[in-house]
């Protein structure tokens, strides 16, 4: 969307504190990594699999804002393009395509 072009920092700002959060991944996660922009998100269980700090995002404590406005801070003191970079690459991975073949993949081994 025209937010994420005109954003610099994409925060996901999940709670621990719901349900949802302990066994799904929102697309706007996946979304927010093929964006190429910087990534901060909270450190709930599911997205802990898949976002790594300092590696392809940046992460907070969940359901503490100071955490949250000390990572924000932070940004500003490195070049975060190779996070970036990474975040990119890791969501190929996760796209439709590739979940396709991993599908029938593991189809054609349990037939």
């Amino acid at each position: 969307s025209s937010y994420i072009k005109d954003s610099d920092i994409l925060i996901l700002p999940n709670s621990n504190n719901y349900i949802e959060n302990k066994y799904t991944s929102p697309l706007k996660l996946f979304e927010y990594m093929a964006s190429n922009r910087i990534i901060v998100a909270s450190d709930i269980n599911t997205f802990n699999p898949i976002l790594k700090d300092g590696i392809n995002s940046i992460i907070f404590e969940s359901d503490n804002e100071i955490s949250l406005s000390n990572k924000i801070k932070s940004l500003a003191k490195f070049n975060h393009d190779k996070i970036i970079d990474n975040a990119y690459k890791d969501v190929i991975y996760f796209s439709w395509g590739n979940r396709s073949l991993r599908i029938i993949d593991f189809m054609n081994k349990n037939h």
